[in-house]
C-alpha cells in the first residue's frame, strides 16, 4: 500500500489496475492502508517503550542532522505533529554558506498530545 501513502486512495486503485491489472476499490485500498499504518504505528508504539540501548558507532553516524518539527491543528483541537530529520551535506565551494542541503530525511506524525509525541518520536531520533 506504498502507493496510496502518495496519492488518494481512488488514484492508487487506478495505479494498481494500470501497472499490475488488479482490480481493486478505492475503499479497500483506504482499508488496507489504514490497517498497514495501524500496525505500524502499534510497532513503533511499542519500540518506544523499549529502553534504549545505544548502539551508534561513529562511523555510521552522520557528523551533522537538521531537524524541523511542526504542527496541523483540525478538527476538534486535534493537531498532527510531525518531525523532520535529515543529514546535512557539506557545502560545495561555489555555493555560500548560508545555503544547506538535506539529504536522507525521514518523517515522524502522530494525531497526539505534545508529551506522548516527544516519548514516541524518541525511536526515531535514535534511529537516526
Amino acid at each position: 500500500m506504498h502507493l496510496a501513502s502518495w496519492m488518494p486512495f481512488g488514484r492508487t486503485a487506478e495505479m494498481l489496475s494500470r501497472l499490475l491489472g488488479v482490480q481493486v476499490g478505492e475503499e479497500t485500498v483506504r482499508r488496507l492502508t489504514e490497517r498497514t499504518g495501524a500496525q505500524v504505528e502499534a510497532v513503533q508504539t511499542e519500540q518506544a517503550q523499549e529502553p534504549w540501548q545505544k548502539e551508534v558507532s561513529a562511523a555510521v553516524s552522520p557528523r551533522r542532522l537538521v531537524l524541523s518539527a511542526d504542527g496541523a491543528r483540525g478538527g476538534e483541537w486535534a493537531e498532527v505533529r510531525t518531525i523532520a530529520i535529515g543529514e546535512v551535506e557539506e557545502p560545495r565551494p561555489a555555493e555560500t554558506l548560508s545555503e544547506v542541503h538535506v539529504r536522507q530525511v525521514s518523517y515522524f506524525s502522530r494525531l497526539t498530545d505534545a508529551e506522548t509525541f516527544a516519548n514516541l518520536v524518541e525511536v526515531e531520533m535514535r534511529r537516526r
